[in-house]
Protein backbone atom coordinates (compact mmCIF):
# COMPACT_ATOMS: atom_id res chain seq x y z
CA UNK A 1 0.00 0.00 0.00
CA UNK A 2 1.11 3.40 -0.44
CA UNK A 3 -0.09 5.66 2.15
CA UNK A 4 -0.66 9.56 0.78
CA UNK A 5 -1.44 12.72 3.05
CA UNK A 6 -1.45 16.29 1.83
CA UNK A 7 -3.24 19.51 1.14
CA UNK A 8 -4.98 20.74 -1.68
CA UNK A 9 -6.81 24.09 -1.88
CA UNK A 10 -10.78 23.55 -1.57
CA UNK A 11 -11.57 24.21 -5.53
CA UNK A 12 -9.89 20.99 -6.45
CA UNK A 13 -12.58 18.90 -4.43
CA UNK A 14 -16.29 18.00 -6.04
CA UNK A 15 -18.45 16.27 -3.44
CA UNK A 16 -15.19 16.48 -0.74
CA UNK A 17 -13.10 14.04 -3.05
CA UNK A 18 -10.58 14.30 -5.83
CA UNK A 19 -9.49 11.35 -7.68
CA UNK A 20 -5.73 9.99 -7.13
CA UNK A 21 -4.41 6.95 -9.36
CA UNK A 22 -0.79 5.25 -9.97
CA UNK A 23 0.63 4.10 -12.98
CA UNK A 24 3.54 2.46 -13.68
CA UNK A 25 6.40 3.41 -15.98
CA UNK A 26 4.05 2.48 -19.26
CA UNK A 27 1.23 4.14 -17.94
CA UNK A 28 -0.53 0.88 -16.82
CA UNK A 29 -3.07 1.72 -14.02
CA UNK A 30 -2.41 0.04 -10.73
CA UNK A 31 -4.72 1.71 -9.11
CA UNK A 32 -7.23 4.82 -8.53
CA UNK A 33 -9.16 6.26 -5.57
CA UNK A 34 -10.94 9.32 -4.50
CA UNK A 35 -8.36 11.69 -1.72
CA UNK A 36 -11.37 12.47 0.82
CA UNK A 37 -11.42 16.37 2.10
CA UNK A 38 -10.49 16.24 6.17
CA UNK A 39 -12.61 19.12 6.29
CA UNK A 40 -14.59 21.95 5.16
CA UNK A 41 -13.65 21.76 1.55
CA UNK A 42 -16.17 24.73 0.40
CA UNK A 43 -13.19 27.05 0.38
CA UNK A 44 -10.29 28.17 -1.54
CA UNK A 45 -7.63 27.82 1.30
CA UNK A 46 -6.10 24.51 1.40
CA UNK A 47 -7.54 21.17 2.92
CA UNK A 48 -5.96 18.28 3.87
CA UNK A 49 -6.81 15.02 2.72
CA UNK A 50 -5.73 11.24 3.45
CA UNK A 51 -5.64 8.41 0.89
CA UNK A 52 -4.24 4.52 0.66
CA UNK A 53 -3.85 3.43 -2.33
CA UNK A 54 -3.64 -0.42 -2.63
CA UNK A 55 -2.20 -2.32 -5.62
CA UNK A 56 -0.40 -5.53 -6.81
CA UNK A 57 3.31 -5.57 -7.33
CA UNK A 58 4.39 -3.48 -10.55
CA UNK A 59 6.57 -4.85 -12.99
CA UNK A 60 8.45 -1.77 -13.59
CA UNK A 61 10.74 -0.38 -11.15
CA UNK A 62 9.32 3.03 -11.71
CA UNK A 63 6.28 5.15 -11.61
CA UNK A 64 3.98 8.18 -11.69
CA UNK A 65 1.42 9.35 -9.01
CA UNK A 66 -1.22 11.78 -10.37
CA UNK A 67 -3.07 13.89 -8.59
CA UNK A 68 -6.30 15.05 -11.07
CA UNK A 69 -8.55 18.17 -9.92
CA UNK A 70 -11.70 16.82 -9.57
CA UNK A 71 -14.02 18.43 -13.22
CA UNK A 72 -17.65 17.84 -12.76
CA UNK A 73 -18.32 20.25 -16.07
CA UNK A 74 -16.07 18.18 -18.27
CA UNK A 75 -14.50 21.45 -19.43
CA UNK A 76 -11.06 20.61 -20.56
CA UNK A 77 -10.41 24.36 -19.12
CA UNK A 78 -11.16 23.19 -16.02
CA UNK A 79 -8.78 20.35 -15.79
CA UNK A 80 -5.38 20.56 -13.52
CA UNK A 81 -2.90 17.88 -12.02
CA UNK A 82 0.03 16.92 -10.39
CA UNK A 83 2.39 14.00 -11.61
CA UNK A 84 4.78 12.98 -9.12
CA UNK A 85 7.46 10.24 -9.71
CA UNK A 86 7.82 7.03 -7.48
CA UNK A 87 10.58 4.44 -6.84
CA UNK A 88 8.47 1.16 -6.13
CA UNK A 89 10.15 -1.21 -3.71
CA UNK A 90 11.74 -3.00 -6.53
CA UNK A 91 14.46 -5.60 -5.63
CA UNK A 92 17.29 -4.78 -8.93
CA UNK A 93 19.75 -6.81 -9.38
CA UNK A 94 23.19 -6.22 -8.29
CA UNK A 95 25.01 -3.80 -10.55
CA UNK A 96 22.69 -2.10 -12.12
CA UNK A 97 20.32 0.62 -12.70
CA UNK A 98 17.49 2.22 -14.23
CA UNK A 99 16.73 3.51 -18.18
CA UNK A 100 13.38 5.36 -18.18
CA UNK A 101 11.86 7.82 -20.06
CA UNK A 102 8.33 8.88 -22.60
CA UNK A 103 8.08 8.60 -26.24
CA UNK A 104 6.37 11.84 -27.73
CA UNK A 105 5.05 11.07 -30.88
CA UNK A 106 3.15 12.98 -33.28
CA UNK A 107 1.22 14.22 -35.83
CA UNK A 108 -0.75 11.05 -35.94
CA UNK A 109 -3.18 12.75 -38.88
CA UNK A 110 -3.28 15.75 -41.17
CA UNK A 111 -6.14 17.86 -39.91
CA UNK A 112 -7.31 17.87 -36.25
CA UNK A 113 -10.72 18.57 -35.74
CA UNK A 114 -11.91 20.49 -32.68
CA UNK A 115 -12.82 18.14 -30.03
CA UNK A 116 -11.74 15.71 -32.03
CA UNK A 117 -7.77 15.34 -30.53
CA UNK A 118 -5.71 12.90 -32.58
CA UNK A 119 -3.74 11.36 -30.37
CA UNK A 120 -1.24 8.23 -30.72
CA UNK A 121 -1.99 4.53 -29.95
CA UNK A 122 -0.82 1.75 -28.45
CA UNK A 123 -0.03 0.24 -31.78
CA UNK A 124 2.18 3.39 -32.90
CA UNK A 125 4.09 3.36 -30.17
CA UNK A 126 4.74 -0.11 -30.29
CA UNK A 127 5.96 0.63 -33.86
CA UNK A 128 8.75 2.41 -32.91
CA UNK A 129 10.60 0.09 -30.08
CA UNK A 130 14.20 1.79 -28.75
CA UNK A 131 16.68 -0.53 -29.11
CA UNK A 132 19.75 -0.82 -26.37
CA UNK A 133 22.93 -2.37 -27.67
CA UNK A 134 25.84 -2.92 -26.12
CA UNK A 135 29.37 -0.31 -26.81
CA UNK A 136 30.42 -1.78 -29.82
CA UNK A 137 26.93 -0.09 -31.59
CA UNK A 138 26.20 -4.38 -32.45
CA UNK A 139 25.31 -6.52 -30.12
CA UNK A 140 21.58 -5.80 -29.27
CA UNK A 141 21.19 -6.09 -25.38
CA UNK A 142 17.60 -5.20 -25.16
CA UNK A 143 14.21 -4.20 -26.91
CA UNK A 144 12.48 -1.88 -25.25
CA UNK A 145 8.77 -1.44 -26.44
CA UNK A 146 7.05 2.07 -25.38
CA UNK A 147 3.45 1.82 -22.95
CA UNK A 148 0.23 2.64 -24.80
CA UNK A 149 1.15 6.41 -23.41
CA UNK A 150 4.64 6.22 -24.91
CA UNK A 151 6.45 5.54 -20.89
CA UNK A 152 8.89 3.26 -20.35
CA UNK A 153 11.38 1.60 -18.07
CA UNK A 154 13.74 -1.58 -18.08
CA UNK A 155 16.53 -2.23 -15.80
CA UNK A 156 20.25 -2.64 -16.94
CA UNK A 157 23.58 -3.55 -15.79
CA UNK A 158 25.69 -0.65 -15.27
CA UNK A 159 27.61 -0.03 -18.20
CA UNK A 160 27.44 2.42 -20.94
CA UNK A 161 25.26 1.48 -23.65
CA UNK A 162 24.09 2.91 -27.66
CA UNK A 163 20.64 3.46 -27.96
CA UNK A 164 18.73 3.79 -31.31
CA UNK A 165 15.28 3.50 -32.56
CA UNK A 166 13.59 0.90 -34.75
CA UNK A 167 10.59 1.29 -36.97
CA UNK A 168 8.58 -2.07 -38.05
CA UNK A 169 5.09 -0.36 -39.28
CA UNK A 170 6.70 0.29 -42.50
CA UNK A 171 5.67 3.98 -42.42
CA UNK A 172 8.79 5.60 -42.26
CA UNK A 173 9.57 7.09 -38.42
CA UNK A 174 10.36 11.02 -39.66
CA UNK A 175 12.73 12.82 -37.89
CA UNK A 176 13.59 12.11 -34.43
CA UNK A 177 14.94 13.98 -31.88
CA UNK A 178 16.58 12.23 -28.38
CA UNK A 179 18.09 9.01 -30.80
CA UNK A 180 20.44 7.44 -31.28
CA UNK A 181 22.66 8.54 -28.20
CA UNK A 182 25.39 7.06 -25.65
CA UNK A 183 23.89 6.46 -22.55
CA UNK A 184 25.80 5.66 -19.35
CA UNK A 185 23.51 3.45 -16.38
CA UNK A 186 25.04 3.75 -12.88
CA UNK A 187 24.41 1.27 -10.29
CA UNK A 188 20.64 2.01 -8.14
CA UNK A 189 20.91 5.32 -10.31
CA UNK A 190 17.45 6.21 -13.05
CA UNK A 191 18.75 7.49 -16.22
CA UNK A 192 16.06 9.73 -18.02
CA UNK A 193 15.56 9.05 -21.90
CA UNK A 194 13.29 11.34 -23.70
CA UNK A 195 12.41 10.60 -26.80
CA UNK A 196 10.25 13.21 -29.23
CA UNK A 197 8.90 11.67 -32.93
CA UNK A 198 8.11 13.67 -35.74
CA UNK A 199 5.88 11.72 -37.83
CA UNK A 200 6.51 13.91 -40.99
CA UNK A 201 2.45 13.84 -41.14
CA UNK A 202 1.13 17.16 -42.55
Amino acid sequence: PLSIEGEARGYWYFEASFPIKLLDANGQELAIAPAQAEGDWMTTEFVSFELTLVFDQPTTPTGTLILIKDNPSGLPEHDDSISIPVLFNFALPQGSGILQGTMTLGPVCPVERENEPCEPTAEMYAARKILVYAKDKKTLVKTITPGNTGRFSIYLPAGTYYIDMANTDGRGIGSVSGLPQSLTIEENTVSILNVDVDTGIR
